[in-house]
């Protein structure tokens, strides 16, 4: 492998292995450069591993797997909903023996080369990342007056800089300390405080499938706009309730044999319905978005009847 490479690594449990694949495919199609990709993650069938491999292959990609140590997992706190892999990024340090990688959540799509976030100069700082308004706003844990607070699902990490320290054990003891909304990145902005560069949004675009427009889609999916794409909240890609905008470009970034028989997340409630029919509306689809809302008017009014 050319000493040109870069580090790229992303942490999955076995239930967002098909997602992670579409993530990664993503991220080598767009790449000029030589890749080093590091898994983090508990799929440990050879079938599904080959499935990884696959993506790479007649690529200039290095693919590794991790499993993380019984030592390490122990260390790694649970919160409700969130097991101790949504915590795996905090120990990527102590995992992998690089100088530095980017870390990338996999509901991201990658549409430019990453060489130049890469290679972006972090002065004293030990990780840089994208302003997360959304996150400061619903965040409980107290930060610094001056800091700012930032999402964790794109981050450049130095890591022989967070190896200097102990980041995954002062990141458990903040865990225990505070309450935090989300809790994974809440945790890394308070134990970085100071200590975090800013860097311009393009790198990690934040959407929301329940702002985006038709008027605005193109400009945000744009690669002269956007060099990383991350979608948010609990509407993402492959769920049904998704903005058409958003799902009908994330379904048609990959081929078949990625996408093997994923299918959507499908419907389960009426507030989902309701969601739906809004994106649908925003994204100009009025006479679907009209069906939807007279089906959800229907069903409320019928559940109301004695």
């Amino acid at each position: 492998m050319p000493q040109n490479c870069i580090s790229i690594a992303y942490c999955f449990d076995e239930g967002y292995a098909s997602f992670a694949k579409i993530a990664m495919f993503t991220l080598v199609a767009a790449s000029a450069t030589p890749l080093k990709i590091f898994l983090i993650t508990n799929v440990n069938s050879e079938q599904a591993r080959e499935e990884f491999r696959n993506i790479c292959r007649d690529r200039p990609v290095e693919l590794y797997f991790a499993n993380i140590p019984t030592e390490v997992a122990q260390r790694l706190p649970s919160r409700g909903r969130f097991s101790g892999m949504a915590f795996a990024k905090l120990a990527i340090p102590a995992l992998i023996r690089e100088p530095k990688v980017i870390y990338l959540d996999v509901d991201t799509v990658v549409r430019t080369d990453l060489r130049p976030l890469f290679e972006m100069p972090l002065g004293n700082r030990v990780v840089a990342g994208v302003v997360d308004p959304v996150g400061a706003r619903t965040s409980r844990m107290p930060l610094q007056s001056l800091d700012t607070y930032i999402n964790t699902g794109v981050l450049l990490m130095d890591l022989d800089a967070l190896r200097s320290f102990d980041f995954l054990g002062q990141c458990c003891d903040i865990e225990k300390r505070w309450e935090a909304i989300w809790p994974d990145q809440c945790v890394l902005n308070k134990c970085l405080e100071g200590q975090v560069l800013l860097v311009d949004q393009r790198w990690n675009r934040q959407v929301f499938s329940d702002k985006v427009t038709a008027k605005d889609w193109d400009t945000i999916a744009s690669p002269q706009n956007s060099s990383i794409l991350h979608f948010l909240g609990d509407a993402k890609p492959w769920s049904a309730w998704c903005s058409p905008l958003i799902s009908e470009f994330w379904w048609s970034i990959a081929p078949t044999e990625v996408i093997g028989d994923l299918k959507p997340t499908p419907l389960t409630n009426l507030n989902q319905l309701i969601r739906y029919a809004d994106a649908l509306h925003r994204a100009e689809r009025y006479e679907h978005a009209s069906r939807l809302k007279s089906e959800a008017i229907s069903h409320l009014t019928t559940s109301k009847k004695p």
